[in-house]
């Protein structure tokens, strides 16, 4: 945002966001994934969120192709699209342009061994300079913000939205695959009947799950990041 707000001033090109997070693609997965909110999307463009609903997962040759559109589109408005987000495999597969499909082959781990097209864009990568001591803080700080801006009550309008009490539509349902989510109904799971945690005490082990394997997935994109 600071960086939008300031290029024009300095004679740059006016900035629109490409989302680049595998889970702010899904529609009502809001404040566990840190979404950006309406207003600071009326201040300056934001494209590739709310693509689908959780239970309709989007596969990356979606997103690839919906994404390159964007892009395109911001070039001929004579405007700068930055990707946003710290999924790889998003990042990767439109800056080098990867050969991607609907799905993988049996015995394919991902899609980056079927190579890679001819680059469409010329790229820059940015990342943060901060250090882990630094960044793990941040981390708890924004999961004890998430509970205090309604978390439960999301999960809670979602649980019954999508029958997650229901294996089979847990398993294709994206909030199962999603830190900040997942935590909840492997609880709520863990229990007959099937239920949503609510006692302080297991909202408060949800907490610290959730920032324990946030730190984790942390580490492993600094270390992708830092190449």
């Amino acid at each position: 945002m600071e960086l939008a707000e300031a290029l024009p001033q300095m004679g740059g090109r006016e900035i629109e966001i490409i989302g680049a997070d595998s889970r702010q693609v899904y529609a009502g997965m809001n404040i566990g994934t840190s979404k950006v909110g309406r207003d600071i999307m009326e201040r300056l463009p934001h494209h590739c969120l709310d693509m689908r609903p959780p239970d309709k997962m989007v596969t990356l040759a979606e997103y690839q192709a919906l994404a390159t559109k964007r892009i395109t589109e911001i070039h001929a408005r004579g405007n700068l699209p930055v990707m946003v987000g710290g999924t790889g495999s998003y990042l990767l597969c439109i800056t080098e342009n990867w050969q991607v499909g609907d799905e993988l082959l049996p015995g394919e781990e991902n899609f980056k061994e079927r190579g890679k097209g001819t680059p469409l864009f010329r790229a820059k990568f940015v990342r943060s300079t901060l250090e882990m001591n630094k960044i793990l803080p941040r981390i708890d700080n924004a999961v004890d913000s998430m509970f205090q801006m309604g978390l439960v009550d999301e999960v809670t309008r979602l649980w019954e939205q999508y029958k997650l009490w229901e294996p089979n539509r847990l398993q294709r349902n994206a909030l199962w695959h999603t830190h900040g989510y997942r935590e909840f109904l492997e609880k709520a799971h863990e229990t007959t009947p099937v239920r949503l945690p609510t006692s302080r005490r297991d909202l408060a082990e949800i907490a610290q799950a959730i920032k324990d394997h946030t730190h984790s997935y942390a580490h492993r994109q600094w270390s992708w990041m830092k190449k």
